[in-house]
């Protein structure tokens, strides 16, 4: 960059740099200079679609991966391999329903799939520095499982944004095995039933009450196979 402060290309790879440590605001500064030398720059708008992704700045980010495909419509094949999944906190043991009721609450954890070379997870938010960002991190597990199911040998960078709060009985770890599961599902062009899936997810939590509500939302009911969903 001191070399050659007008090329644009440099301050991007710097951003991608930053956003991989954690130092959003620095990366979203240097993906603006790299936008004020070039304004029609596609990789500078998917790298800031990215950390304002991270930082929890969906609307933004969905505005750049726009101008991006609208300056290069060449590149839809591309984004449209990014799996985007949401998945809702849930409660269960409520009342005489345990490991059976559960039901779906209104936050919501984000994350977004897209294919990479190795394992990678980026955290926004709960858990943020503290849980695993590589290829045992459990979003990234059941990611992998699903992969595995659907015959599709690929590994992903997954973008958290972490809302839900850790340990606190607010199912994090349903959210993150359904997450990872769907990502997958997105992944790999397939559409598996919610059934499909939970039948999976059951595999690396045995117990289905919050994995039922985060699949099918609302007030569930859950005796594998069978799940009711009841409105609420």
């Amino acid at each position: 960059i001191k070399l050659m402060p007008r090329y644009h290309g440099f301050y991007t790879n710097r951003a991608e740099h930053l956003m991989r440590v954690g130092e959003l605001e620095a990366a979203l500064a240097d993906c603006e200079k790299a936008l004020e030398l070039n304004p029609r720059y596609v990789v500078a708008f998917s790298a800031r679609a990215a950390i304002r992704s991270l930082g929890g700045d969906l609307a933004g980010s969905e505005a750049d991966f726009a101008r991006a495909l609208e300056l290069e419509p060449s590149d839809a094949d591309t984004w449209l391999e990014r799996g985007r999944v949401r998945a809702p906190a849930t409660t269960s043991n409520i009342g005489p329903g345990f490991d059976a009721f559960g039901l779906a609450l209104s936050l919501e954890n984000e994350a977004t799939f897209e294919p990479a070379e190795r394992w990678e997870v980026l955290i926004a938010g709960e858990g943020a520095g503290g849980l695993p960002t590589d290829h045992t991190n459990l979003i990234a597990r059941a990611c992998a499982l699903g992969l595995e199911a659907w015959k599709a040998p690929m590994k992903a960078r997954i973008t958290c944004v972490n809302r839900i709060p850790l340990g606190r009985g607010l199912g994090s770890s349903a959210a993150a095995i359904v997450t990872g599961l769907a990502g997958a599902a997105a992944l790999s062009g397939r559409e598996p039933g919610r059934d499909e899936i939970l039948e999976l997810a059951l595999t690396l939590e045995p117990h289905p009450d919050n994995l039922a509500a985060c699949l099918w939302g609302s007030f569930t009911i859950a005796a594998p196979p069978h799940v009711v969903t009841l409105p609420w």
